[in-house]
């Protein structure tokens, strides 16, 4: 019975990640079901392990608790004061993702399997975005006919797969990639260290050809964890001379970078460095009056209160047609007011969790793109990093809890 629980598990946690449910054109299976049926699995299994120490560990659970929590008690106020339209989407997501990822860690008693999963989870869904992103690229008019016909998408010319966004995809990919990495660091051979290398350029070349500068800011996040690992009084001058290198480099091949930018404008090089791009100049354009309209929202509300995620979209759809702020943690502050310092400091935990775990680079990582995208928060993305987090902080302090022999419990040793 638990290899079928696991099967089922490891089905979900491909199609959640990788929102495979907006495959509807495809497939004929509408999203709503698909996403119900994930639900009521995860809410079966969930309570069918549980385990309420291990299940209050998880920081995602208390995000998902307070922002839910807050969200009722601030639209019990809004309720008599504007008109009020509730939207569920939200929460049923993250309702979803928090019953599915506390299934996953009630799933696995042991700490190295738990970790082995969420590597498996992590090269499967580089694999499936991969395929996705190349099958877009070359039959872009087929793929659109392949997604639900709910969906716009929002990246015209641009890569962006299940995902809907580039800048989704892209973060995502890297993000995939970070972890798959992480997991394999401390078992390096020639081999592995071959398919990786050659993995990280087919990632880099897909987020280029998405157009995502976050997706390049996460790249160069990795390539600084790599010259900062290993930097020391021995080798710094090593370091000193593959930065001289790159400036070197870049210096004599600036003529052909400039050239492909203009090129292939759509393209996350040329984006930055592109001339011709008008997009890029109205996506720039577009973020700017979105967090000029959140501090405006704010303002209204005195900067103490918002409207909770609940009654959030038709408060905003009301006050003004720009995008909602294209900052995360604005974007956070606009829908809670001050009670979003209580979802801060759950972020302010996990940060120490991945210092102590050494896996800051995934923190930093999923923080760029929270910080650039306005609802990255509800994302599974974003639940999938930290439970990364923490399953690996519950390593490093020997949390995780196994059964001894006699049925009873016992700590890791």
């Amino acid at each position: 019975m638990k290899q079928i629980e696991k099967a089922f598990n490891f089905g979900i946690g491909l199609v959640l990640l990788n929102n495979l449910y907006l495959l509807s054109g495809l497939t004929r299976i509408p999203n709503v079901l698909v996403i119900s049926i994930s639900l009521l699995i995860s809410i079966y299994y969930t309570f069918a392990n549980w385990n309420s120490v291990k299940s209050t560990q998880l920081l995602l659970n208390w995000f998902t608790f307070f922002s839910i929590f807050f969200s009722l008690f601030l639209f019990t106020i809004d309720y008599f004061f504007n008109e009020s339209a509730i939207r569920i989407n939200d929460t049923i997501r993250i309702l979803l993702y928090a019953f599915y990822f506390t299934w996953t860690y009630l799933l696995f008693a042991e700490k190295e399997q738990l970790l082995n999963w969420i590597k498996k989870l992590a090269i499967w869904s580089i694999f499936v975005l991969i395929l996705q992103g190349l099958f877009e690229y070359y039959q872009p008019y087929l793929w659109t006919f392949m997604l639900s016909e709910n969906v716009e998408k929002r990246t015209v010319g641009r890569i962006a797969g299940s995902l809907i966004d580039s800048n989704s995809y892209a973060c995502s990919l890297i993000i995939y990639y970070l972890i798959y990495f992480k997991e394999n660091q401390s078992s390096f051979q020639v081999k592995k260290l071959l398919a990786l290398l050659g993995l990280f350029f087919i990632v880099a070349y897909l987020n280029d050809i998405s157009g995502s500068r976050q997706g390049l800011l996460l790249i160069l996040l990795f390539l600084g964890y790599l010259l900062f690992e290993n930097l020391s009084v021995r080798n710094l001058k090593y370091v000193i001379i593959f930065c001289g290198l790159i400036v070197v480099l870049s210096l004599l091949f600036n003529q052909q970078i400039l050239d492909y930018a203009n090129q292939n404008p759509h393209s996350s090089v040329g984006r930055i460095l592109s001339s011709t791009d008008n997009k890029a100049s109205q996506s720039n354009l577009d973020r700017e009056q979105s967090i000029y309209a959140g501090i405006l929202f704010l303002s209204e509300n005195y900067f103490l209160i918002g409207p909770g995620m609940l009654n959030f979209a038709s408060r905003w759809e009301n006050f003004t047609t720009v995008h909602e702020p294209h900052i995360g943690f604005l974007f956070l502050i606009v829908q809670y007011g001050v009670l979003s310092l209580v979802l801060f400091y759950i972020y302010y935990l996990s940060f120490i969790r991945s210092s102590l775990a050494k896996v800051n680079m995934l923190f930093w990582a999923i923080f760029i793109h929270i910080a650039l995208q306005p609802n990255t928060v509800y994302y599974a993305i974003s639940f999938f990093v930290f439970f990364y987090i923490d399953a690996k902080y519950f390593t490093v302090s020997e949390m995780l809890i196994l059964p001894d022999n006699n049925g009873d419990d016992e700590h890791v040793s």
